[in-house]
């Protein structure tokens, strides 16, 4: 009777601890995926601001504490250090990646509107009313 007991017990303690760590797994699983999605969320936003002040510049992650300019740069970007700590370093990672990404596609936007603005045409013409002044 006591061997029956403490093998139901030691049971319901195996069957407790596999729940709890498949909870654990589960919100690990959700909490990346959460740090993914606002990381991604936070690099592009942060982009679309630089770029509105004509800001052209793309992050390098660093050990370095603070962000800096490298002192380098790649075409018309500045490069730039992004602090990669130990407990930050995937969220800072994804980051980087999602600033990067945005700024070149903004970037070439650009490019490619002013293209499209310079071979309409009469683009290079006065207009009617810049005529009459």
């Amino acid at each position: 009777m006591k061997k029956l007991k403490m093998n139901f017990l030691l049971g319901i303690f195996f069957l407790l601890l596999f729940f709890i760590t498949c909870k654990l797994w589960w919100d690990k699983h959700i909490l990346k995926g959460e740090v993914y999605a606002m990381s991604v969320y936070a690099g592009t936003i942060q982009a679309s601001v630089d770029n509105n002040c004509n800001i052209l510049r793309i992050y390098k992650l660093s050990s370095k504490k603070d962000r800096s300019f490298t002192g380098v740069t790649e075409g018309p970007f500045e490069i730039w250090h992004w602090p990669s700590l130990r407990g930050s370093k995937y969220s800072s990672s994804i980051f980087v990646e999602a600033y990067n990404r945005k700024t070149m596609k903004l970037y070439q936007d650009e490019i490619q509107k002013n293209e499209t603005r310079e071979n309409e045409p009469g683009s290079d013409t006065l207009s009617d009313q810049q005529k009459d002044q």
